[in-house]
């Protein structure tokens, strides 16, 4: 089978082509018609994520096979860290044609790498973390746990091999787990609103104020939120700041699209916005997607309380079934809906990695 590896620069000095950029776009396409099952991205997603993409040192590579395009993917240089970069807008045909594109497609996105300086590249991260990124691990087939939820970053399962393949090594882990929290039972979703309820009362009698919010009522407090997302994720890995424009396309425009969303704000006693939480059904889940809390607040159990709001707002629509969404296993977070401290309920988790490759300065990066 012959490959052949066709790349566009996007530099200062060299900008990409809009023809190759359009040729990019429907490139996808045409691979994601290989895997009738997968989630296809958008053209506006992929067009909000080009927009910042090709803000800064890039470049795009296609694999062609004999009867088309069989991978594609983009390598962007970090906007916060200029020696590291990321890998992403990953995709192939299934293996095995597509293991050897893989290698093809990311040996030329190492060399670009190693020709920009590169001391580090993360894969597979569509630009940056407020995007898609991570590979999902596959669970043994008798292990249950629901179809894919929205916003869940599903990739086929050989592409955490092909990367793994070429050298990459996990950086970070990451876990979405779903609890079935009964009304009856050995732990009970009484019980959940009587843990969290301390958390509740606290924030209320330091003198915050808990309030779930209209779709309208978010589109005018995004500017704010965006800015306490700024602060509160700082200090997460890969972590860059996106326009408020970005921002809201991204948030903005996925909750008003969700009528029945749960987002509550935890406000000072100036007004000021002190933490966030997103949450959305999803079938007969509920899915927190977004916990942000002002750094000045951490330690004070706000996560705690925003949960109980929810859960509160939960327990009248009669959900009991809970996804806390792609939280880093280090993170504190994930403890807000812990199952050890739940015994005998239903539960199950979903896995995921983000790799990391050192890049060898002019070698073949293999």
């Amino acid at each position: 089978m012959t490959l052949s590896l066709i790349r566009c620069y996007s530099t200062v000095t060299e900008p990409a082509s809009p023809d190759f950029i359009d040729q990019f776009y429907s490139v996808g396409v045409e691979i994601q018609a290989h895997r009738p099952k997968a989630v296809t991205q958008s053209s506006g997603y992929l067009g909000l994520v080009m927009s910042l993409g090709l803000s800064r040192p890039a470049a795009l590579f296609i694999v062609e096979g004999p009867d088309g395009p069989v991978a594609r993917a983009g390598v962007f240089q970090r906007s916060l860290a200029p020696r590291s970069g990321v890998i992403g807008l990953y995709e192939t045909v299934p293996d095995p044609e597509g293991a050897e594109a893989a290698r093809l497609v990311l040996e030329g996105a190492m060399e670009w790498a190693s020709d920009h300086d590169l001391d580090e590249v993360f894969a597979p991260v569509d630009v940056n973390t407020w995007f898609k990124y991570r590979v999902m691990l596959y669970p043994e087939k008798e292990v249950f746990a629901p179809d894919p939820f929205s916003w869940e970053p599903t990739t086929p399962p050989e592409y955490q091999r092909h990367f793994v393949d070429q050298g990459f090594e996990v950086a970070a882990s990451f876990e979405s787990i779903g609890l079935h929290i009964p009304d009856d039972g050995e732990y009970t979703f009484g019980d959940l609103l009587a843990r969290t309820k301390s958390g509740y009362d606290s924030a209320i009698t330091s003198g915050l104020r808990i309030e779930r919010l209209s779709s309208e009522e978010v589109q005018e407090v995004l500017p704010a939120v965006h800015v306490l997302c700024d602060d509160a994720f700082a200090e997460n890995l890969l972590f860059e700041p996106i326009p408020l424009q970005a921002f809201q396309a991204l948030y903005g425009e996925a909750i008003a699209g969700m009528p029945k969303h749960y987002t509550f704000l935890a406000r000072g006693q100036e007004d000021q916005i002190a933490g966030f939480l997103f949450a959305f059904p999803d079938r007969d889940w509920l899915v927190f997607k977004t916990i942000a809390v002002a750094s000045d607040m951490r330690g004070r159990r706000l996560g705690t309380a925003l949960m109980h709001a929810v859960y509160r707002e939960a327990d009248r629509a009669g959900l009991r079934r809970f996804i806390t969404a792609l939280v880093h296993q280090d993170n504190v977070s994930r403890f807000l809906l812990d199952p050890e401290k739940m015994p005998g309920i239903e539960t199950w988790t979903r896995r995921y990695e983000l790799l990391r490759k050192c890049v060898s300065p002019g070698a073949s990066n293999l």
